[in-house]
């Protein structure tokens, strides 16, 4: 089992690495690949990785136009398409990054709608779970002895809103030394699920797609701030994205989120 400094070092280092993934309806993009036949580039934030393959999938049987999937934290994309990465959507797990776009004008604003929500949860290894109750004022500091996983709050929003639920729990200083960050939401679930560490809190709809982690708590909405997926074209996007963004809000589409447990806002 690796040491909590070298699962930590990992975590801090790797959001600088772009997660381009090759999944059905996701197709790879080629340097040499025309302008005209790039398809429609998507960045979306690591924890929508199932549903937007999905969609995206549906979207290219439908129309024949495809898609090219980026998916990573929102902070490493936002970066990505400050630097000139050829984006034509982005989808981010939180206003922040969106919002920092929108400031240098990187997106259309126009475009821009609050497409989904998410829940946290606290989530154990599926062959050693715990209990925890809450609302009886039970702390998991207390409860778990070992390292904690999530994604790291400075880049992550899945880890942003998960340190301000411990912070408002008044976990964070107990728990903070043990602490292993993760370069995006779908990892902190990997290391749970490997039984890299005792507990996590992760997205629900992340903790819904392992079969290696189980579910101890729910964390409820107030304790954090509103956890909302905008989206957005970019402003160099393609004549296709609208359709793209368009139909991410259509009735196709709805029932993919809607099944991975996300809540449809628009």
């Amino acid at each position: 089992m690796a040491s909590a400094a070298r699962l930590h070092r990992i975590g801090i280092l790797l959001p600088a690495l772009s997660l381009v993934l090759n999944v059905a309806g996701c197709t790879a993009a080629t340097e040499n690949s025309p302008e005209e036949h790039r398809g429609i580039h998507v960045y979306a934030a690591a924890s929508t990785t199932d549903v937007i393959t999905a969609i995206a999938e549906q979207f290219t049987a439908e129309t024949g136009i495809k898609v090219v999937c980026n998916f990573a934290s929102s902070s490493t994309l936002a970066r990505q398409i400050q630097n000139g990465a050829p984006a034509d959507v982005f989808l981010s797990a939180n206003v922040l990054w969106m919002n920092e776009l929108q400031d240098i004008g990187a997106i259309y604003a126009a475009t821009r709608y609050d497409l989904l929500g998410n829940t946290l949860v606290i989530i154990a290894p599926a062959d050693r779970s715990f209990t925890l109750d809450i609302r009886q004022g039970e702390n998991l500091a207390e409860v778990v002895k070992g390292r904690v996983a999530l994604g790291d709050p400075e880049h992550v929003p899945a880890g942003r809103y998960a340190k301000q639920a411990l912070q408002k729990f008044g976990w964070w200083e107990q728990l903070q030394p043990r602490i292993v960050a993760a370069m995006d939401a779908r990892a902190a679930v990997g290391f749970v699920a490997r039984g890299a560490v005792d507990a996590g809190i992760v997205y629900a709809t992340d903790a819904s797609s392992s079969s290696g982690v189980t579910v101890v708590s729910p964390i409820a909405s107030e304790f954090h701030d509103p956890i909302v997926y905008p989206v957005a074209s970019t402003t160099n996007s393609s004549l296709d994205a609208p359709r793209f963004l368009k139909y991410l809000r259509s009735d196709e589409a709805k029932p993919i989120f809607q099944d991975a447990g996300f809540v449809v806002l628009h």
